[in-house]
């Protein structure tokens, strides 16, 4: 395991609750974004990229910098690529 993906001291119970509630919000941003609502994306994508880090998700928490800028932009396109890289993130730590 990276060091980026390594919990803080004290959140270790708590990565799989923070795993399915993202994966849950997942859900909302897609809907989100087939509704071009960018200011909702910039939302969580700020709030992500803040507290993914320290529960071990620091790609994710790369990925929702990024996609927090897209949104700002408001590229579709972008932003599109960007939820698929997530989903296939969280794909990838739920089979953890």
């Amino acid at each position: 395991m990276q060091d980026d993906e390594k919990p803080e001291e004290g959140l270790e119970d708590l990565v799989d609750s923070f795993l399915q509630s993202r994966i849950a919000e997942y859900e909302l941003l897609q809907s989100s974004l087939s509704n071009k609502d960018f200011d909702t994306i910039q939302s969580y994508m700020h709030k992500w990229k803040g507290f993914c880090g320290p529960y071990g998700f620091g790609p994710l928490a790369k990925l929702s910098a990024d996609l927090e800028e897209a949104a700002m932009e408001q590229s579709y396109d972008h932003c599109e690529k960007l939820l698929k890289e997530i989903h296939l993130y969280l794909k990838k730590r739920s089979q953890k």
